[in-house]
């Protein structure tokens, strides 16, 4: 049997040269405009564009510009106004892209940071909606996407480097920034790394003005696919180690550190709680350790907010319950799981749940008063 070895390392190291190389010579062919299709071109550098997919090849017999479109969605209908949006894009029949976001795991990665609750639970599914280019001075004014669907509830993005072109996002107040360039550009490997990001529709959102080069960007329609369900299983697959930390958990830390610091915040003591917004499942053994390691998004971000603190946050079962005999109800947690299957009707659940361990949170009688 024929035996040798390979230096892997050497292998991935010609590789990222080479791509280098051809990126390099890209720039230098195409450095002051977008190449057109029907141009000749290197039969090496045919494929390649940033990474994103198929551009350009020597053989096309059709003018790329043509394909590309002023118009965008407001108000439910495609419109023109460069007062507006100085931008140009093409539709997904005229062009292919070789990143496919299922193949990386990149769809559970969006699933499990943007759902909460409920929606957690249901089944997501991409859709390449356009090629964006901006070019140097292209912009997009303040707006919100025009829904392309029932099920549409948000957009994935891959911009490529350029300078400026930054993405601002606002929602009920609040408002985020995005770099692609900048993001990476820290990473060790910024070279072998994507930015990207994903958000909701009713996001309203902006494209600064372009200061050089091209901003490219591939833009992904994001669905539920309520045909299939996400199982419990899925849930709580390792998958769910991929979340990225959130981008405001250090405003979360600095504002709940200056509530730690304040005298006459929980003077007197208290519990401090904070309800779950994603969906863990039950186990039969009734224990719930196991959700410490299945905490993601937001409640991922303020456990680990509370250990840096020095705090030891603990995970609780939640129960409501409202007597048959008057119109109190008693809110009371457990750090395990109670099954009341086999209890009389009769049976104070909130008693029970403190004979066996658990505290009573609240409790509001039926002048609406509550403790």
């Amino acid at each position: 049997m024929h035996q040798s070895k390979t230096d892997i390392q050497g292998a991935i190291k010609w590789v990222h040269e080479y791509q280098k190389e051809l990126g390099a010579r890209f720039r230098d062919i195409y450095e002051n405009e977008i190449p057109k299709f029907g141009e000749p071109v290197d039969e090496e550098l045919a494929p390649y564009v940033h990474g994103l997919g198929n551009w350009t090849r020597g053989n096309d017999q059709w003018d790329y510009e043509k394909q590309l479109s002023q118009a965008f969605g407001r108000n439910k209908e495609d419109v023109m106004d460069e007062n507006y949006r100085k931008a140009r894009t093409m539709d997904p029949e005229y062009f292919s892209a070789q990143l496919v976001p299922e193949r990386i795991e990149l769809v559970k990665v969006v699933h499990d940071y943007l759902l909460e609750g409920k929606d957690s639970k249901r089944d997501i599914k991409v859709g390449l909606y356009k090629l964006n280019v901006n070019d140097k001075g292209s912009f997009f004014k303040s707006h919100v996407d025009t829904p392309r669907g029932k099920n549409m509830f948000g957009s994935l993005v891959f911009p490529t480097a350029h300078e400026d072109g930054t993405l601002h996002l606002r929602h009920h107040g609040q408002e985020w920034t995005f770099n692609s360039a900048s993001e990476i550009s820290g990473l060790r490997t910024p070279s072998m790394s994507i930015g990207y990001i994903a958000f909701f529709s009713d996001v309203e959102h902006e494209v600064a003005p372009v200061i050089s080069c091209h901003r490219v960007t591939l833009t992904y329609n994001l669905f539920f696919d309520d045909g299939k369900p996400t199982s419990e299983k899925d849930s709580s697959s390792d998958g769910s180690s991929y979340l990225p930390v959130a981008v405001k958990k250090h405003v979360f830390w600095a504002t709940l550190e200056s509530f730690l610091e304040d005298p006459e915040f929980l003077e007197y003591g208290g519990t401090l709680g904070f309800g779950l917004r994603h969906v863990y499942p039950v186990s039969n053994d009734r224990l719930i350790d196991y959700v410490y390691d299945l905490l993601k998004g937001s409640d991922v971000v303020i456990y680990e907010t509370f250990k840096s603190l020095g705090f030891e946050p603990k995970l609780y079962l939640y129960y409501e319950w409202s007597s048959p005999q008057s119109d109190s109800i008693k809110a009371s947690i457990i750090d395990w799981v109670v099954e009341f299957d086999e209890c009389a009707e009769d049976t104070d659940v909130t008693r029970e749940i403190c004979n066996m361990g658990g505290i009573v949170v609240w409790h509001k009688d039926r002048t609406g008063s509550r403790r």
